[in-house]
This record gives structure tokens, sequence and C-alpha cells, in this order.
């Protein structure tokens, strides 16, 4: 727990029950089941945006917005991750073209586009019901929620998706802070909700950071820095481990998995899908991809075969590529190979090629 009890309007209730919404219960806000980092397995997508939410109701009440403002912009917040798949980023270097946040946009705006249909289950066999409720509402309060202006501040348009999507923003205010602090480091929960305060009177995202002289803001650049500088030295079993899910998805996708069932899933769901697939690699002779599953969830550790630095901007955009990565695994995989293919940022200036 980061906050303890966070208050929300009532009006937001029906928001909460959506399928959109309840399926982040089952994502992660962790890339990975992870090893070392284990009370990282514990957070969601789901209570980090009901807190992202709380962010947004203080800064519209500071920010003295109009009613139907602070309702668009608490929507915003809370609705931010519809569209994050399970296992979040992990996925992501695993489906060619997808965009978390263009795909939450086109789902709340009810766009039938790239991997999202409004006449297509998101959820528990349910259709998305995003518009619908707004529809509700709108009736209910006697002002007009327009579900297009939601879904235009989740990737950062209009006069406010600053706030949801920015260089700082309520969405990383919270998401730092709350993976910081289940990685075991001491942080201050007041810090997002300062974070908040600060944003409130801002006309547009803040540009340099570096220089900015509020005392939350930099720290809330420590906890960021912190959390990179963990995932970048964290130990091989964890890259190891994050190898290991890239793989099983690429190989699910290999099975003929739905791209659909790829995004529109929880973290266990996607795996026992995946695992229900009648397929092994290399013509039919390695590893069933059940068995790999298996073995992922005991906690196998892979070994490392090769860690090769990357110092050419051109040969990491190219190997961060899915069907690149992809293609990799297919040309060295062998009856006695699982090769697992994964491109690692160090920082700014550093990337490795890692071969598992």
């Amino acid at each position: 727990m980061l906050y303890g009890v966070v208050r929300l309007p009532d009006w937001i209730r029906p928001f909460v029950r959506i399928p959109e919404f309840v399926r982040l219960r089952g994502v992660r806000l962790s890339n990975v089941d992870s090893f070392q980092f284990k009370d990282l397995n514990g957070p969601t997508r789901w209570e980090h945006c009901l807190a992202v939410a709380a962010l947004a109701q203080k800064c519209a009440l500071l920010r003295g917005l109009s009613e139907a403002e602070s309702i668009h912009l608490v929507l915003a917040a809370l609705l931010h991750d519809v569209a994050t798949p399970p296992f979040a980023h992990t996925a992501e270097y695993v489906l060619e073209g997808f965009d978390h946040e263009l795909e939450s946009q086109r789902l709340l705006g009810g766009v039938a586009e790239g991997d999202s249909e409004p006449d297509l289950p998101v959820f528990a066999s349910q259709l998305p019901q995003f518009s619908r409720i707004c529809r509700k509402l709108s009736r209910e309060l006697g002002l007009s929620i327009n579900p297009q202006q939601v879904a235009e501040m989740v990737t950062g348009g209009g006069e406010l998706g600053f706030l949801i999507n920015g260089t700082i923003d309520l969405d990383n205010a919270d998401n730092v802070t709350r993976a910081c602090r289940y990685m075991g480091h001491d942080v201050d929960p007041a810090i997002p909700f300062q974070v908040a305060d600060f944003l409130a009177g801002c006309s547009t995202a803040p540009l340099d950071l570096h220089t900015c002289s509020n005392e939350s803001v930099q720290q809330w650049r420590y906890y960021k820095d912190w959390l990179y500088n963990a995932f970048y030295s964290c130990q091989l079993e964890e890259l190891g481990r994050q190898a290991f899910l890239q793989h099983i998805m690429r190989c699910g996708i290999r099975a003929g998995i739905p791209r659909r069932a790829m995004i529109w899933n929880t973290d266990d769901q996607l795996l026992s899908t995946i695992g229900q697939a009648d397929w092994r690699s290399a013509d039919g002779r390695g590893v069933p991809i059940r068995e790999l599953i298996q073995r992922y969830r005991l906690l196998e550790s892979p070994m490392l075969v090769a860690d090769i630095g990357i110092d050419k901007d051109s040969w990491l955009r190219a190997l961060q590529d899915a069907k690149a990565t992809g293609w990799i695994e297919l040309v060295l995989e062998s009856p006695d190979f699982q090769p697992m293919v994964m491109v690692m940022n160090h920082c700014l200036d550093s990337a490795s090629f890692l071969l598992i």
C-alpha cells in the first residue's frame, strides 16, 4: 500500500466496473513476474490507475476546472492504461507496431482501427462499455461527457493532455514512486500529490526538469533515476526471465495465437492460452510450448550465451524491431537449443544484444 485510502467521486463508480478497466486487475505494473524484485509482482495497473485518478481529482480542484473539465481529466487518468497488454512493455517488444497509448486512445474513442474494434470483446467476452457509460453519466449530470475528448487526452492531446502524458505527469508521478516502493526503496508517499500540486500551476508541460526548482519534482527525478538504475543493474536471472517471457510470447505468435488474444488478456490467462497451443519449435523436434511455460513458471534460469554491446543507433533500431528479434531466434534455433533474444537499453548511450 502506497497512499492508504484514496477518495474518488461517486460518479466514477460505473467506470471502475467496465470490462476495459476491470481487465487491468490481472495486468501487473511490472513488465514481468519478477524474480529479483519479488514485491513488484503484487501491484497491478488497476490500482495504479485508481491512484492516478485521485491525483487528477486533486489537480483539477487546484486548477479550478469546471465540473465537465474535471470529469474528462479524471476519466483520462483512470483509463489511460486500458490497452496495456499482458506483461505490459514486454508484450510491446514482441507485438509488431503496437503502442498501448495509441491503442487506448482508439479504444476509448470507439475507433475501429489497429487492434481496437468496438464490436469485439475486450475482456471476459464483454464488449467495450466506456462510451455507453459516458452517455448515461451525461444524462444524469446534465453535462456533455465526450469520449473523444477523454481519448485525446490519453495521448497528450488537448489543453490538459500534458497532465496525463507529458515530461512529468500524473501517470509517471505515481508509476515511478509506486514501483520504487515495491522494489524496496524508501519513498515519501506525499511526493505524487505534491507533483500534482506543481502540475496544477503549469499551463504546459515543463520542458527542463533538470533546472526546475520544485523540490517534489527533483525528488521524483531521484526516484526515477534510482528505478532505472535498479533495472539496468539487475541480476542475470532477472534478465533471463524477461528474455524467457519474450520468447514464450513469440512462440505463441508462431503457434497461431490470435493477436487480439495477445493483447486483450491478463498476465496469467495469456500464459494459459499460449500453453494450450499444440505446437513445438524446430520443426516439431524441439520443446513443446506447454513445457516452456511450465519451466518458466517453475523459475528455471536460462543461461547467458552472449552479451554483445551495441554502439550504433541504426543497429539498435533494427534489432529492436519485433520482426528482427523473432527472425534471429528462428535462424539460431535447433532441436537442442532454444535461443531467447533480448535487446536491452542500459542508458541513453549504451545498449546490449543478449542471447540467452
